[in-house]
């Protein structure tokens, strides 16, 4: 939907306003109306087409991963996180190191992003909602990161993930999303020492596997079971 653009003297301003507004990487159309305003919209913004390796990736996915690049600080990264490949563009092709590790699975031409890896002080930004582009994703590791913000409720929406490590964040925090508590089939969901409060979802805490929530300030009462994961509240 067309959106109007602050007016000058109670018209629209001119298109060259318009198109340098405070996001001027988004291209905008603009058209008068019968009333001499002038709204603006956003071009269609094409999706990205992933390269090399990544070729056959889900449409979907490639999206996922060059926002999640775009917003981590990909373009910062060290060279070594995109070595053999376009680290932006191919993350099936990239040659695995400690710090960075993604691995694509798939039949014939399709693929899918199945474990992600970013570990380190170079990954910063936030965690984008899009992280749920990664529909076949079973195992995802942000640790020791300078990530800020908070963990996004569509973090839930994979239903595949099994693996969930974010512990050593210090600038990861807020509360944790209520969503987790539809997230049975978790194995392992370590959060220790990062800056989570508030309160805990009630999930089945029991039940994960390798479960540790030390090193955080979550509000009382805790949740049946968050004891047996190290919780501790104030």
């Amino acid at each position: 939907m067309s959106k109007a653009c602050p007016g000058e003297k109670g018209k629209g301003p001119s298109c060259e306003a318009c198109i340098h507004s405070k996001q001027p990487q988004l291209a905008r159309l603009c058209a008068h109306t019968g009333s001499g305003k002038v709204f603006c919209d956003k071009a269609p913004v094409p999706r990205p087409a992933c390269t090399g390796e990544s070729i056959g990736l889900n449409v979907a996915e490639c999206s996922g991963w060059v926002e999640l690049y775009d917003s981590l600080g990909g373009p910062d990264w060290p060279k070594t996180f995109s070595q053999g490949c376009d680290g932006r563009l191919d993350p099936c092709g990239c040659a695995a190191s400690w710090q960075k590790s993604i691995k694509c699975q798939g039949l014939r031409d399709y693929k899918s992003i199945t474990e992600l890896y970013l570990l380190g002080p170079d990954v910063k930004g936030e965690i984008p909602a899009s992280i749920s582009a990664f529909t076949q994703l079973q195992a995802l590791s942000l640790v020791e990161t300078k990530i800020q913000g908070t963990l996004p409720g569509s973090i839930a929406d994979l239903q595949k993930l099994t693996y969930l490590w974010l512990d050593h964040n210090p600038m990861l925090g807020g509360e944790l999303p209520s969503t987790l508590a539809k997230m049975g089939q978790l194995y392992a969901f370590e959060v220790h020492y990062s800056n989570f409060t508030g309160t805990l979802p009630k999930a089945n805490w029991r039940g994960i596997a390798d479960c540790a929530l030390q090193g955080n300030r979550f509000a009382c009462p805790l949740p049946p079971g968050a004891e047996t994961c190290g919780a501790s509240c104030a």
